[in-house]
C-alpha cells in the first residue's frame, strides 16, 4: 500500500517530457478520479517541483542560445560601462573649473563661467547614473545589505536573484518605460531647451531615461541566465569569484 501512495510531485519530476502522466487519483491516494492527465508537457521546458523552489529544466540547445545572448549583453554592458567611467573624470574637471572660475571671476570682475558649463556638469552625472546602471548590475556593484544572503547556498542565492529579477527589476523597468515615454516624446516634439539663458537642450538627456531602463532589462535577463547556470551546476566563474569576496 505504501508503494501505491506515490506522490504526484515525484511522478511529474521523474517522468520523461512526453510521457503521459498517470492518473494517481485524488491527491495521489490511488482512489480513481474522473478523467486522465494525458496532456504532454513541453519537449524542452519542464518543471522539477519535487524540490522547491520550482527549477526550470532547460535543454542544452536552449541553454547554449541563452549563453550566447548573455555573453553579448555582457560584452555591450562592459564596453559601455568603461566609456561611461571616463565621463566621471570629465565631470570632475568641469566641476573644478566651474568652482575656480566662479570665485576668480568675482575677484577679477568678469564672468568666467556660463550656464552651459553648469548644466553640462549635471548632464554628465545623468549620463553616468543612467547608462552605468547596467554596467553596475553586470559587475554586481549595486549596494546590498547582506545579513543572511551571503550565508545561503549558491542555489538559494540564485533563487533570490531570479525572484528579484522577474518580480522587481524587470516589472519596475517596464513601468518606468511606460511612465517616461510620453515625456520624452513631448520633449522631442518641441525640441525642449533649458529655461536658463545659454543653457543646453533638454531632449537629448531625457532620451537616456528609457534607454537606461531598456539596458537594465537586457542586463537583468543576462543575470537571470547566469542564475540558471547555478541550478545546472555551471555557475559562472566571475559570479562565483565576486560572491566569495
Amino acid at each position: 500500500m505504501a508503494k501505491e501512495r506515490i506522490s504526484t510531485v515525484h511522478v511529474l519530476a521523474t517522468s520523461p517530457p512526453w510521457e503521459p502522466i498517470p492518473n494517481l487519483g485524488i491527491h495521489g491516494t490511488g482512489i480513481p478520479s474522473v478523467g486522465t492527465q494525458s496532456q504532454p508537457r513541453h519537449p524542452q521546458i519542464g518543471f522539477k517541483i519535487a524540490n522547491c523552489p520550482v527549477i526550470p529544466m532547460i535543454s542544452p540547445a536552449m541553454m547554449k542560445a541563452l549563453d550566447r545572448f548573455s555573453a553579448r549583453v555582457d560584452w555591450f554592458s562592459e564596453r559601455l560601462g568603461r566609456v561611461v567611467c571616463w565621463l566621471i573624470l570629465a565631470m570632475v574637471l568641469i566641476a573644478s573649473y566651474n568652482t575656480v572660475a566662479r570665485y576668480s571671476g568675482r575677484y577679477l570682475g568678469i564672468n568666467l563661467t556660463s550656464n552651459a558649463l553648469l548644466e553640462l556638469q549635471w548632464y554628465l552625472f545623468s549620463v553616468v547614473f543612467l547608462l552605468g546602471g547596467a554596467y553596475a548590475l553586470k559587475r554586481n556593484a549595486h549596494v546590498r545589505v547582506d545579513v543572511i544572503f551571503e550565508r545561503l547556498s549558491p542555489k538559494a542565492r540564485a533563487s533570490i536573484n531570479l525572484a528579484g529579477t522577474f518580480l522587481f527589476l524587470i516589472p519596475f523597468s517596464c513601468m518606468m518605460l511606460w511612465a517616461t515615454w510620453g515625456s520624452v516624446a513631448s520633449s522631442w516634439a518641441i525640441m525642449e531647451q533649458s529655461s536658463d539663458p545659454d543653457g543646453l537642450p533638454r531632449y537629448p538627456v531625457k532620451t537616456l531615461i528609457p534607454i537606461a531602463f531598456i539596458l537594465l532589462i537586457f542586463q537583468g535577463l543576462s543575470e537571470a541566465v547566469k542564475q540558471v547556470r547555478v541550478f545546472r551546476g555551471k555557475e559562472d566563474s566571475s559570479v562565483a569569484k565576486k560572491d566569495s569576496i
